[in-house]
């Protein structure tokens, strides 16, 4: 059997983007037999309009073509399949916070991915929070739900000291540094993380490094980081914003921190803090949503909200070094057990369990 992937968001950095790449990849690598995949590439025109209509049906139909099995890799499964449909549902942002469908369109567009979800042969959610959510509230039931956790690509590994060299020589970054890398909007808990680096930077912490492409000062949804540090009462030198990093960069930007900080709200899996520890980096999360999933015991989880608990911890950590030394350790080891192989493999049982009739879509009333 074939099985189409939608190309919508292929070779795009955005997660989906991502995800889209580097499982089709892992799935051409070993395919069952008698199996194999492709991508449907998408119009040129990148308008709501052109995508609704892609994803409605085009994509359906090119599928259909196809003569297999569709696999929509994000949340945006057709009303209508024209086969046998899988959909990855990464999270229900959308859905669950308020600041996510602030508009009509927004809140429209959600329930149409809800209603289709419901008609899709089976789901694959990043992790078993995701899972959760999606029978909670898609009303899915849980036997058609399959957890499929992402995985780490071979270049997120620990630097070599002339990497280190090199790229701190060629961004001019401090010897000893924080680091933050994960996006900007509200869900993002930025404003935590600053305000317990004041704390860390008055007892003589290094600086925090945020990366990642900065947003508009006057963006609500997104609130830029001068303005939540100055609201934190955080000085100039206690961080730097060091704007885009090329993906190339980023293992070795990751592996040299002295810390990674991830203090998130919400995340349907959490890819940064896992690829931080393949790096090398000692990490601390957010015990919030999927992050406990994905950080296990490998790093120091913190409660999202409690500000004072951020400082402690962030201070443990750059203050002990048996403790820094002991979580770059724990995280190397847990971060190997996250495979883009190991996704591959389980998303092609899902997709025979599909075609074998052992999963199917609810009844559509």
């Amino acid at each position: 059997m074939h099985v189409t992937l939608s190309g919508w968001f292929a070779g795009q950095t955005v997660g989906s983007g991502r995800y889209t790449d580097r499982l089709l990849a892992a799935l051409g690598d070993d395919p069952p037999s008698g199996w194999s995949c492709s991508l449907a590439l998408s119009p040129q025109r990148r308008d709501p309009l052109t995508k609704l209509a892609y994803e409605q049906f085009r994509f359906p139909r090119l599928a259909a073509r196809g003569g297999g099995m569709a696999h929509v890799p994000y949340w945006a499964p057709p009303l209508r399949p024209r086969g046998p449909t899988v959909v990855t549902v990464h999270d229900l942002i959308p859905l669950l916070l308020p600041e996510y469908r602030r508009r009509w369109r927004e809140r429209a567009y959600s329930a149409l991915a809800a209603a289709g979800s419901r008609r899709a042969g089976a789901l694959i959610a990043d992790s078993v929070h995701t899972a959760a959510d999606i029978a909670l509230h898609l009303a899915v039931a849980p036997e058609r739900i399959h957890v499929v956790p992402l995985g780490v690509e071979a270049a997120f590994r620990p630097p070599t000291p002339d990497q280190l060299l090199a790229l701190g020589a060629r961004l001019s970054l401090p010897a000893r540094y924080g680091l933050y890398l994960g996006g900007f909007d509200t869900r993002k808990n930025l404003a935590i993380l600053l305000t317990a680096w004041r704390v860390v930077h008055a007892a003589g912490g290094p600086p925090l490094l945020i990366a990642g492409r900065l947003p508009r000062p006057d963006d609500p949804f997104a609130p830029h980081p001068a303005t939540l540090a100055r609201a934190a009462g955080l000085p100039d030198g206690a961080w730097q914003a060091l704007g885009p990093v090329a993906e190339a960069d980023l293992p070795t930007l990751l592996g040299g921190a002295a810390v990674f900080a991830f203090p998130s709200r919400y995340e349907g899996f959490g890819l940064p803090p896992l690829e931080a520890m393949a790096c090398g980096a000692p990490v601390v999360a957010a015990r919030a949503s999927s992050l406990p999933e994905v950080v296990g015991d490998a790093g120091l989880l913190v409660d999202a909200v409690d500000a004072v608990a951020w400082a402690a911890a962030l201070g443990r950590v750059l203050t002990d070094p048996d403790l820094a030394t002991g979580l770059r350790a724990a995280g190397l080891r847990r971060a190997g057990g996250f495979t883009w192989q190991r996704a591959a493999r389980a998303t092609w049982a899902v997709y025979q369990r599909v075609a074998e009739g052992r999963v199917g879509p609810a009844p559509v009333h």
